[in-house]
C-alpha cells in the first residue's frame, strides 16, 4: 500500500497545513453543500432518497443561521476530538508528528469526504428518480467511497508520524467510526 501511494503522498504531504485545509474546508462545504441543495433539489425535488437516513447523514446544511452554528461547533469538535484521541495513540506507538499536523489531517478529511458525499449524491438522487425505485436505508456503496478517505489518511498519517499505515489506517478507521456514531446520536439519525 505504502509503495503504490507513498510518491504521491509524499509530493503533496508539503501543501497539508492548517492555513490551507482551513480555506480548502471552507470552500469545499460551499461549493459541495451549495451545489447538493441547489442542483438536486432544484433538477431532481421529488426523490425518494430526501427521505432516507442516509440522506440525513451527507445532506447539505439547512441555510439557517442557527443549523451553520451547530454544524461548525460540532466539527471543530469533531476535528479536535479526532486530532487529540489520534495524537495520543500515535504517540503511544512512539510517533513523531505534531498535533498541529493531525489537525491540517482531519481538516483534509472533511474536505474529501464533502467531495465523496456530493459525487455519491450525484450518482444516487438522478437513478432513484430515474428508474423510479423507493430509498432504502441502505448505504449505496458509501462506506466503500469512504475507504479511498481511510487509504488516503492512512498514508499521509503514516508518513508524518514514521508509523506504519496499516496502525495508522485502523486507529483512524475505528477512531472516525466512534465518532461517527456519537455524532448521529447526538443528531437525533440513530
Amino acid at each position: 500500500m505504502n509503495g503504490l501511494f507513498g510518491p504521491y503522498i509524499e509530493k503533496w504531504m508539503h501543501f497539508v497545513t492548517i492555513k490551507n485545509m482551513l480555506l480548502l474546508a471552507i470552500g469545499s462545504l460551499i461549493i459541495t453543500d451549495l451545489g447538493l441543495y441547489i442542483l438536486l433539489r432544484a433538477i431532481f425535488p421529488k426523490s425518494s432518497f430526501y427521505e432516507s437516513t442516509l440522506w440525513q447523514v451527507i445532506g447539505p446544511v439547512d441555510f439557517t443561521i442557527s443549523h451553520i452554528i451547530v454544524f461548525l461547533v460540532s466539527s471543530i469538535i469533531m476535528v479536535l476530538l479526532m486530532s487529540g484521541v489520534l495524537y495520543v495513540i500515535f504517540k503511544v506507538f512512539k510517533g513523531t508528528g505534531t498535533f498541529k499536523q493531525l489537525v491540517a489531517d482531519m481538516l483534509l478529511t472533511l474536505c474529501i469526504n464533502s467531495w465523496i458525499y456530493l459525487a455519491l449524491s450525484l450518482i444516487i438522487i438522478p437513478a432513484t428518480v430515474l428508474l423510479n425505485v423507493s430509498a432504502q436505508s441502505d448505504s449505496y456503496g458509501l462506506n466503500y467511497l469512504e475507504w479511498i478517505n481511510v487509504i488516503i489518511m492512512a498514508l499521509l498519517m503514516a508518513k508524518q508520524f514514521n508509523l506504519s499505515p496499516w496502525l495508522t489506517g485502523i486507529v483512524y478507521y475505528f477512531i472516525s467510526f466512534v465518532i461517527a456514531i456519537i455524532q448521529l446520536a447526538f443528531s437525533g439519525i440513530i
